[in-house]
């Protein structure tokens, strides 16, 4: 029997039931209507973006979010401007933006810009495959309802989403149409649709879309880089200004980018595979999800300030936090901020080191092996440079980057010589250059730089001292240090190896390139006989640029061979003359010396041909020919090279006559050879001080008559030489008679500044015998007759005769 009391019991439990059933209601109520107004907001985000279709765009909503179980993404935009994931937002009350964050009321959004940013990377990683430079897709917060212009806030767009389509529309240049179809077929399997198929492209009539804006009136192009998978990816490259050219990322080097290399790692390949340039895509993608400063430094000075320049076109949103700086330049800075010795007067140590040589009793057993700049060489880059702290050390030392042998005895004179140098230094108070990196090594160690880096890459490391490694080593954050090197560019008398750093790039931390985009095959294998002997092994890389491949043909090297200066200055001015104007600011002059350097740019001025020193050069475009040594323009490249005052015994492959220390430097010439020639994509000459030439008027050997082609018509020979038969020419290019003379010096197409072929035939006029000139240009596969060629061009003509 239920009595009274427990009657009200059972009503009042029931009441607070009832109560807490409507309050759960109205909480699923509230939730309901939250996601209701969340899809209304998606939905009209939705067709906001798909109004971009007619402009080449195209939209997926609402797919899967890759690597997740069930997570979706709202909107993934693919055009012309790159690949944009947006996360759509029906906030309301206050939001705003302060001190470079987001807030909702008095709440920070981090959690929801993580979110977006976690996507994008997502999209990232999964595009990779298809080639997609991670640059190019980018994290959307669209808040719905809200006038916002674009804000970048922690790499993350916040902007309104009526504001989002001509924010789009607006964005930089960076894909192709077919290059959108690969991103689209690629986000078909990585992000298929997450509750449905996604909204198709809308048909467009023909009348509507003629009156529509083109989509170039909206774009400003300022980037371009490819990511289609053969050939003719490369071949749209080509058709680009030079200055976007230097940004090209072929597919497979995309994944590298991505890559999550959880330690140190290394890209290596031969001159022309791009190593630079996927160096600065991987700063750029990582620039994107990291918080403090990036560092990218490199040997030579010219060349951070040309990559500054270069990765701000590529990444103009996180520009200002990654520094660019040549390695010595960025120990002194570091060092000065520490109160540390700084400073270095290279003439004051070059006499302390003078006067150490002077005084070594056994120099004269020094000298009959290799001379004074070898022994200073040995002592910097070897002794010094590897901080060698004892002669037993030094006695058992594998000198890595050096190739002559040295026994116990000059071991331990080259020890006496150096200890003898560092007194000298010490009771001068100086530093050198290694005393440079020395202390910044050891204060690093002990306090690393403030505030820390994400991420430093070391580019041209073949050359560096084993101190650079172990500095970059104490500065760099764990898995964030990357090497970039080639043996077969090693310039200078450094190099190392990872193991001596520490440093362990196993387990898929590796990648060497093999395929060269930059210079035509022709190009490349001309270079590469320069590479013989041994190599190194420098950053535990043992293979070298013979496993390098060109992707594409072109043009013949120019060889030309003077017997004087004057002679080769002047077949220089001819071919610079026919050179194309509109390349002007992708033409180089490089040279061994630097005296060389002065001379060019006086000769040059005299014939009022624009030019400026390579080493004054930062990367913006300039309406001239730069000038300066091979070792300058390293890590860079150039429409059009000239290496000059070349001496033939760099070009001579045997080196039977030499030993040692000589045939070490010999070795290390051609590599310097080699590498101003692979700085080239479409055009070489090379100007040879050959004292054996007589006559600069001589015909070169370069394109050796063939048994077959000693007299035909022009087509015939043509053929016969180059494989493909020419065009043009008057009728009497098709009659018998003609003979092939090769090529002659200064005589070059003045469209693509290709060396011509010559041909001739006799015939008389007035009693007097004269010869046609045929002239065929190996590239375009024409042949004209001189009247066809620039005035300066003619005038060597007559003078040839």
């Amino acid at each position: 029997m239920v009595t009274a009391r427990s009657a009200w019991q059972v009503a009042e439990d029931g009441r607070r039931h009832a109560a807490a059933l409507a309050e759960a209601a109205a909480v699923e109520a509230r939730r309901a209507r939250n996601f209701e107004l969340g899809a209304l907001a998606e939905e009209r985000t939705a067709s906001l973006l798909d109004e971009l279709i007619t402009y080449g765009f195209r939209c997926l909503h609402d797919r899967a979010w890759p690597g997740t179980r069930s997570a979706n993404i709202d909107h993934i935009v693919v055009g012309p401007s790159g690949v944009f994931v947006v996360d759509t937002k029906n906030w309301s009350g206050d939001v705003r933006i302060e001190g470079g964050r987001l807030y909702r009321g008095d709440a920070l959004c981090d959690d929801d810009l993580e979110k977006v940013q976690a996507q994008a990377d997502a999209l990232r990683i999964a595009l990779a495959s298809t080639g997609l430079p991670p640059i190019h897709v980018h994290a959307v917060c669209a808040l719905h309802g809200r006038d916002l212009p674009k804000t970048i806030v922690g790499n993350v767009w916040v902007i309104g989403a009526e504001t989002l389509p001509r924010a789009l529309l607006r964005y930089n240049r960076a894909l192709t149409e077919g290059q959108i179809d690969e991103v689209l077929d690629g986000l078909r399997l990585a992000a298929p649709a997450a509750t449905g198929p996604s909204s198709a492209p809308v048909p467009i009539p023909a009348q509507a879309s003629a009156a529509l804006p083109a989509i170039e009136e909206i774009l400003q192009p300022t980037l371009f880089t490819t990511d289609d998978l053969e050939e003719d990816a490369l071949e749209a490259a080509l058709q680009k200004p030079f200055a976007d050219w230097m940004t090209f990322l072929h597919p497979a080097q995309a994944r590298f980018v991505v890559r999550d290399t959880r330690g140190a790692a290394r890209i290596t390949g031969g001159a022309g595979t791009g190593k630079t340039v996927v160096a600065l895509h991987r700063l750029a993608h990582l620039s994107r999800g990291r918080a403090n400063r990036l560092l990218y430094v490199t040997f030579v000075r010219t060349v951070p300030r040309v990559l500054k320049h270069a990765f701000a076109r590529l990444s103009p949103e996180t520009a200002d936090r990654v520094e660019f700086s040549s390695l010595h330049a960025w120990a002194v800075r570091f060092l000065r901020d520490r109160r540390l010795p700084h400073k270095v007067d290279q003439r004051a140590c070059d006499n302390a080191f003078a006067r150490a040589w002077s005084r070594l009793p056994e120099r004269h057993t020094l000298e009959r092996s290799a001379p004074y700049s070898y022994w200073r060489e040995e002592v910097d880059t070897v002794l010094r440079g590897r901080d060698v702290r004892s002669l037993d050390d030094y006695l058992v030392l594998e000198r890595v980057g050096r190739g002559s042998r040295l026994g116990h005895v000059q071991r331990g004179i080259v020890w006496r010589l150096a200890q003898s140098y560092a007194a000298n230094l010490a009771s001068s108070r100086l530093i050198d250059w290694n005393d440079v990196l020395r202390l910044a090594r050891d204060e690093a160690r002990r306090l690393p730089p403030e505030p820390t880096y994400d991420a430093v890459v070391l580019d041209e490391a073949q050359d560096m001292p084993l101190l650079a490694g172990q500095l970059l080593v104490a500065i760099a954050p764990e898995g964030g240090l990357l090497f970039v090197g080639d043996d077969g560019q090693r310039v200078f008398p450094g190099g190392f190896r990872l193991s001596e750093c520490g440093v362990d790039v196993t387990g898929g931390r590796s990648v060497r390139f093999t395929r060269n985009y930059r210079n035509t095959r022709e190009i490349y294998e001309f270079a590469a006989t320069l590479l013989s002997g041994e190599y190194a092994g420098v950053l535990d890389d043992l293979a070298i640029g013979q496993d390098t491949s060109a992707q594409r043909s072109g043009g013949r090297p120019v060889v030309v061979r003077a017997g004087s200066t004057a002679d080769h200055d002047t077949a220089l001015l001819t071919h610079l003359a026919g050179a194309d104007r509109s390349a002007m600011g992708s033409i180089a002059v490089l040279t061994e010396r630097i005296a060389t350097v002065n001379h060019l740019l006086r000769l040059l001025a005299h014939h009022r041909i624009p030019a400026s020193a390579l080493e004054d050069w930062d990367g913006a475009p300039y309406d001239g020919v730069l000038v300066g040594t091979a070792k300058r323009a390293k890590g860079l490249e150039f429409s059009s090279i000239y290496v000059t005052h070349a001496e033939p015994n760099l070009l001579d492959p045997d080196a039977s006559g030499l030993e040692d220390s000589a045939l070490e430097q010999w070795q290390r010439r051609r590599r310097e050879l080699y590498v101003a020639m692979t700085r080239a994509r479409d055009v070489l000459w090379v100007g040879v001080l050959d004292p054996a030439v007589t006559s600069a008027a001589a015909p070169l050997a370069a394109d050796p008559t063939p048994d077959d082609a000693v007299e035909g018509t022009v087509h015939e020979l043509m053929r016969a030489v180059l494989g493909a038969e020419p065009t043009g020419g008057p009728a009497r290019f098709r009659q018998s008679g003609w003979a092939y003379e090769g090529t002659h010096v200064g005589l070059s197409c003045a469209t693509c500044a290709s060396a011509l072929h010559v041909c001739r035939k006799p015939y008389e006029s007035a009693g007097r015998s004269y010869r046609f000139w045929a002239l065929t240009c190996p590239t375009c596969l024409t042949s004209v007759t001189p009247d066809e060629l620039p005035p300066d061009t003619q005038k060597l003509l007559r003078k040839l005769g």
